[in-house]
């Protein structure tokens, strides 16, 4: 089994601003439609109740794919002053649109040979 892993440098080269307002299109069209699932964000609060871990899975028909967004919330984190500040900037947003991009990047890799295959 092997992982191709991408860097940022090659996401920038592979994904120009077109194909990217194109992808984010088919994924809003495809959360519309129906043939992308995105359940509601599950949220586990820390065992130290410092934060909280969030999984945002979805999956998609049209890619034959499926994949999950794990992030992090601190909320002491010192570079917050008060609970009611919030990130508001995101990669992408949704997961059907991180899904939707990443498959593209991760198809235009592959066809080129581009990327760090590692064996597992």
């Amino acid at each position: 089994m092997s992982l191709t892993i991408i860097n940022a440098e090659l996401v920038r080269q592979l994904l120009p601003m077109s194909d990217c307002m194109e992808v984010m299109r088919a994924a809003m069209i495809a959360a519309s439609t129906g043939t992308i699932a995105v359940p509601p964000r599950r949220f586990m609060p820390l065992i130290d109740n410092s934060g909280s871990l969030g999984l945002m899975p979805g999956s998609s028909l049209g890619l034959n794919s499926y994949g999950a967004k794990v992030i992090s919330l601190h909320p002491d984190n010192p570079g917050r002053s008060d609970d009611r500040q919030i990130t508001l900037y995101n990669s992408l947003g949704m997961t059907a649109q991180d899904l939707y991009a990443a498959r593209l990047v991760y198809d235009k890799a592959v066809a080129q040979g581009l990327g760090t295959t590692v064996d597992f």
